[in-house]
């Protein structure tokens, strides 16, 4: 009797194991759940190459399955692999599903795709151009690290998470408009994108993580809006970025947030900032102006501005701060001390020459123009 339960057993395990071995269809290798009527692409003993085409829907055994799922690895390293199509009926792009396929050029995502899993595409270095389905609502970590080629990508406003280090190393990327429903920026998300120029912040985003923006070296524009924390790192090396116009909502500048930004002339903080962090404005040789609105002096690193030569800046700071601001570190090793609204004895004399510059101007006709720089929001307008 025990014998025949064993064999029984042993005919149920191996029915069992067929059932969920790979099988191949057309071209394409499936995993079958028949309790579900549904299949997974996946991968299999050949690679894939030239142009794919993934169907909706399979015939397996007189069933009708629908293709749901790009399983896992699915099409890992599969370096000929130039184009593929999904279809309607895929919900889940998988872990590394497409990651290493160097020579893909193309990629159709379906329609009512939601997830991208974790370097789903990772080192596709061919890959140009991504369009993504309104359905989508998660961009994994690393998704898309690594498409040195990657100059075009919409990210559509159902999405609500795109993980650490998504669009790092996109070297092509070069603008990008984040939706309204995303509250945080991930770790590393864009860092590297040394050709991206532009980025547009939603209200809706309180957190810009450690080392966002790292290294995008032709960031020039970026709207903070109501982002109350800034990581480590976040625009570290950033060395066309030349104001930085943080709202009133931020606390602290964190450890090396700007550090290294070459072209950075003006900074503006908002009237909350409590800390500020080693480095944070380290090395940016070109820092003229640094605003601080603030009621009370916040606590600061005595190397916030490590490698920066404050002898040619102006700091502008409350009037019934002035003497304090002056007589602390580091904001007494500024070149001038200015009250806001107030002016400075270099200030008076230069307003007073270029007054008389002025009249002597308007008398041979001539009007000269004064130039203002409006922030709404956080964004300069």
């Amino acid at each position: 009797m025990k014998k025949n339960v064993l064999t029984l057993l042993l005919v149920l395990l191996t029915g069992a194991t067929a059932a969920n071995a790979a099988v191949k269809i057309d071209s394409i290798y499936y995993n079958i759940v028949s309790t579900t009527m549904e299949a997974e692409v996946t991968s299999g003993p050949d690679y894939y190459r030239g142009d794919i085409v993934i169907p909706e829907t399979i015939t397996y055994k007189n069933m009708t399955l629908r293709v749901i799922t790009i399983g896992n690895a699915a099409f890992q390293d599969c370096t000929n692999l130039m184009s593929v199509t999904i279809p309607a009926s895929v919900t889940s792009i998988s872990n590394a599903a497409f990651n290493g396929c160097t020579a893909l050029t193309s990629i159709h995502v379906g329609e009512n795709v939601t997830n991208i899993g974790d370097a789903a595409f990772q080192g596709c270095t061919s890959l140009k151009a991504v369009y993504l389905p309104n359905t989508l609502t998660t961009i994994s970590y690393k998704a898309f690290q690594g498409c040195s080629n990657l100059a075009l990508i919409n990210i559509p406003e159902s999405v609500t998470t795109i993980g650490s280090s998504a669009f790092e190393d996109c070297t092509d990327l070069t603008e990008i408009s984040l939706p309204k429903g995303l509250k945080k920026l991930a770790n590393s998300t864009f860092q590297n994108c040394s050709s991206l120029y532009k980025v547009l912040i939603p209200a809706s985003m309180t957190t810009i993580g450690k080392a966002a923006f790292m290294g995008c070296s032709m960031l020039m524009y970026i709207s903070f809006r109501r982002v109350t924390s800034i990581g480590e790192d976040a625009f570290r090396d950033c060395t066309c970025l030349e104001k930085v116009n943080l709202p009133a909502n931020i606390t602290e500048i964190n450890y090396r947030a700007f550090q290294g930004c070459k072209s950075l002339t003006t900074v503006r903080m908002g009237n909350s900032v409590e800390s500020l962090f080693s480095h944070a404005f380290g090395d940016c040789p070109a820092l003229k102006e640094v605003y601080c609105p603030m009621e009370k002096i916040p606590s600061t690193s005595a190397d916030v501005f490590e490698g920066t030569p404050l002898q040619q800046a102006t700091l502008y700071v409350p009037a019934s701060l002035l003497t304090a601001y002056k007589a602390v570190t580091p904001w007494k090793e500024f070149g001038q001390h200015t009250s806001i609204g107030g002016q400075s004895a270099s200030q008076q004399q230069a307003e007073e020459q270029g007054s008389q510059n002025s009249q002597s101007e308007s008398k041979n006709g001539q009007t000269g123009k004064k130039w203002t720089t409006i922030y709404v929001n956080g964004e300069e307008q």
